[in-house]
């Protein structure tokens, strides 16, 4: 009786993630011509939108919301872009950050602003990676909790896909981290077509 009654909990139990996770992508299309498909958790955000920029392509927030202070929050992005839009991938990362909320814009700094000294960045790896050149770095991302303030670790992770685009990832490390980001952006640079569908 006892395990008639478990084995459909424990089979719910081990489905739930993969139907909360979302299983269908979104297309989506790029400045410039072409489209992409984007994880079904993020929204992108388009043009018009109050929260849009012009950043050379396209943002997506996973779980964006308003916040009691009045600002706006998420919990993660996705930027993507041609590779012709910008002149690196650095300039590429640096028109994606406009579009970061709050608390992931300051998520590479130290806090030494609290402590009388400079702020300073996280330390930052550049390597060539299997499908082009990848930026990452770890990330701490300051956290407004029920009982106390405290710091999320997460991580960024950029890459100049052969593909002909540039994916860049900000990501928790409890939602898969680095590994979760360059996954994502392989889906993404897979799922590219120069000519909208």
């Amino acid at each position: 009786m006892l395990k008639s009654f478990l084995f459909p909990g424990i089979l719910l139990m081990a489905l739930l993630p993969l139907l909360a996770f979302g299983v269908r992508a979104v297309r989506a299309d790029l400045p410039g011509g072409g489209q992409v498909a984007l994880p079904a958790r993020y929204e992108a955000i388009a043009e018009g939108n109050y929260r849009w920029r012009d950043t050379g392509g396209i943002t997506a927030y996973r779980n964006h919301r308003s916040m009691l202070s009045g600002t706006s929050e998420c919990d993660g992005m996705i930027a993507v872009a041609r590779a012709d839009r910008h002149a690196s991938l650095d300039k590429f990362v640096s028109a994606s950050r406009a579009m970061l909320t709050n608390r992931w814009s300051v998520a590479d700094e130290t806090e030494g602003r609290w402590y009388g000294k400079e702020d300073t960045k996280l330390p930052v790896a550049r390597r060539d990676g299997p499908s082009g050149p990848e930026i990452s770095g770890v990330l701490s991302i300051h956290m407004v909790g029920t009982l106390r303030v405290y710091d999320k670790p997460g991580r960024f992770y950029a890459v100049e896909h052969k593909s002909g685009v540039r994916i860049a990832v900000w990501i928790f490390d409890s939602h898969g981290g680095e590994k979760q980001a360059r996954k994502i952006a392989e889906a993404i640079a897979k799922s590219y077509t120069q000519e909208a569908s």
